[in-house]
């Protein structure tokens, strides 16, 4: 009827008494085809919340090396998510396996373990930074959520200062 239509070809060469041939198998692929459409699209759709969250969110695979950031995640790291995606966690932040927060992560890495925690953050360039973390197992990996709570912190320890210079 001319319908256009996505097709796989599978060719094989015959040999036979001198002659050659080809067989040629035909395979409608429409569906393969809007399958893989429609999960692009739920793909893309996902991507999209997740680049759109106030928190910062951090998908860390199985062989430790970043797989997704979102833009929070960046402003978090201080440090752009190109020079993250791809490298090793180790080699992002070194002596990070020294910390409490590395054994936690490792934890929930190896024994698919969730953990919520607050933790202090020093940056490379000696500046600090208070984050709520969520460390969760999940089909790739780790997934962290974070928030930055260091306004919050500052404003807890402020308020516990004056409570000591009151007594």
């Amino acid at each position: 009827d001319g319908t256009i239509f996505p097709a796989e070809a599978s060719i094989t060469k015959i040999s036979n008494g001198g002659q050659t041939f080809f067989s040629v198998v035909l395979r409608d692929i429409s569906e393969h085809k809007q399958a893989e459409q429609m999960l692009a699209g739920k793909e893309q759709r996902y991507r999209s919340t997740l680049d759109s969250m106030l928190e910062g969110c951090q998908i860390i695979g199985f062989d430790w090396r970043y797989l997704y950031l979102n833009a929070t995640a960046e402003k978090h790291n201080r440090r752009a998510n190109e020079e993250l995606l791809g490298k090793k966690y180790m080699d992002m932040w070194a002596g990070i396996e020294s910390t409490e927060v590395f054994v936690i992560i490792r934890r929930c890495m190896e024994e698919r373990i969730a953990h919520q925690m607050e933790n202090e953050f020093i940056f490379p360039d000696g500046t600090m930074g208070w984050f709520e973390l969520s460390i969760q197992p999940v089909p790739e990996g780790i997934f962290i959520l974070s928030q930055d709570i260091t306004e919050r912190k500052r404003a807890e320890m402020e308020m516990a200062r004056r409570l000591r210079n009151i007594k």
